[in-house]
Parts: structure tokens; C-alpha cells; sequence
């Protein structure tokens, strides 16, 4: 009985190890993505000012 309550222990262990792992690298990736993102956005709202400016239909 023993046996089996250390196994399921080591088993949740392990598991709950791998669900903070994914947790953080998530959240690592997150942070170095959204400058990323946000300028990009900047770039495409510069675009489609220029573009507007120019007389270029974008719909």
C-alpha cells in the first residue's frame, strides 16, 4: 500500500512539475513576443496611414 500512495505521489510530483514548467515558458515566451507585436502594429498603422494618405482603398 505503501508502494502505490509514494508512486501516485511521485507521479503528481512529477506532473505538477511539467504544468509549472508549461506555466512559466508560456509566460517567458509571452513577454518576449509582445514588443514584437506591438511594433509590428505600429508599422501596419503607419502603412495604412500612408496608404490612406496616398488614396489607396483598403476595404
Amino acid at each position: 500500500m505503501d508502494e502505490l500512495f509514494f508512486t501516485a505521489l511521485l507521479m503528481m510530483a512529477v506532473f505538477m512539475g511539467y504544468a509549472l514548467g508549461w506555466c512559466f515558458g508560456t509566460t517567458w515566451q509571452l513577454k518576449k513576443l509582445l514588443p514584437e507585436l506591438n511594433s509590428l502594429r505600429e508599422e501596419v498603422g503607419k502603412l495604412k496611414l500612408l496608404a490612406r494618405m496616398k488614396g489607396v482603398d483598403l476595404d
